[in-house]
């Protein structure tokens, strides 16, 4: 049957429509539909590249030994006893310093001087360490003592910054009463320098809830969401001692809710030895992750650590002599 002349133009038509559609679909198409972006990052997330302190850092590994050397250690003690050249010392600190030198040889070494060997240690082998918080120059509890000050004329030393000539950079602040802005600071810092370790210090452990927001949003999940690595430490003060309902729990139980794959450690060392090898650990181990770790608010046990080949050892104290 031929095919009536008057069907053909709707025919035609009709094929016009079509191939409008068809390009309409394809322009459409092409403006809505991600566009791939091209990344030098092989590991990008999403597309997003990470930045380049990230991008070299992807290793895994974890130190073999924490340890350290006696005459590193003795090094570390000796430091508080070069007092300089017309600096006044306050005569109880005087006192204190004394008694690093004499921890760093004979033992019996306290929280605060764990603490202070751990520091000393990684930057004489040229890990920069960075610590920040209210009041961590001093330490909350009287504790740390980093920086001195002169009571005559105000000026500052820091015995740990003359330990040998190829050290690392030692930083310790003082900040602001801002949880949410130092925190949030810090943890930026950490994630553009790989090689540092840093910390931020809560004056009191349940403080941290000004800075909840970082924690949340960066701190447990940003190597998940943008795989953004970060070793940021955080310390937390811990303890039920009759100081009232906000200067007691650290909130441990938040911390451990937060936690999945491997997202970041929670620790909570009760020897200036644990704490001691914690620190250095942190420094060297891949991936990098954050580490929360609720320290004592009295932090110095009266029998200290010992050293023993290159460790800091807890004293053993038979039941009843504590």
């Amino acid at each position: 049957m031929a095919t009536s002349p008057r069907k053909k133009p709707s025919r035609l038509l009709r094929d016009y429509q079509e191939r409008l559609e068809r390009v309409f679909a394809e322009t459409h198409a092409a403006q809505t539909s991600p566009i791939p972006i091209v990344t030098a990052d092989s590991a990008a997330v999403s597309d997003i590249e990470r930045p380049k302190a990230q991008q070299s850092d992807s290793s895994v590994s974890a130190p073999a030994s924490t340890a350290i050397s006696a005459e590193t250690l003795a090094r570390i003690g000796q430091a508080h006893v070069e007092i300089p050249d017309g600096f006044t010392v306050h005569p109880k600190l005087k006192q204190l310093l004394e008694k690093r030198e004499q921890m760093s040889r004979e033992g019996g070494i306290d929280w605060g001087f764990g603490e202070i060997a751990a520091f000393g240690s990684l930057i004489m082998e040229g890990v920069p360490v960075r610590l920040a918080g209210q009041d961590s120059r001093r330490g909350t509890f009287v504790q740390r003592h980093a920086v001195f000050h002169d009571r005559a004329n105000g000026k500052e030393w820091l015995p740990l910054g003359n330990l040998s000539d190829n050290q690392a950079k030692l930083w310790i602040y003082d900040s602001l009463l801002s949880e949410y802005a130092a925190m949030g600071f810090e943890y930026g810092y950490s994630v553009e320098r790989p090689d540092a370790l840093v910390l931020w210090e809560a004056q009191f452990g349940d403080f941290v809830n000004g800075a909840q927001t970082i924690i949340d949003e960066f701190i447990s999940s940003a190597e998940q969401k943008w795989g953004q690595r970060s070793s940021l430490v955080l310390m937390l003060p811990h303890g039920y001692e009759g100081q009232g309902p906000d200067h007691s729990s650290a909130r441990i139980e938040r911390f451990l809710q937060l936690c999945a794959e491997d997202n970041m450690i929670v620790a909570n060392p009760t020897t200036a030895a644990s704490h001691f090898h914690l620190l250095r650990r942190q420094a060297y181990s891949r991936p990098r992750k954050p580490l929360i770790i609720f320290t004592p608010k009295q932090p110095a046990a009266p029998e200290g650590c010992r050293f023993v080949r290159g460790r800091l050892h807890q004293r053993h104290v038979p039941p009843g002599h504590r």
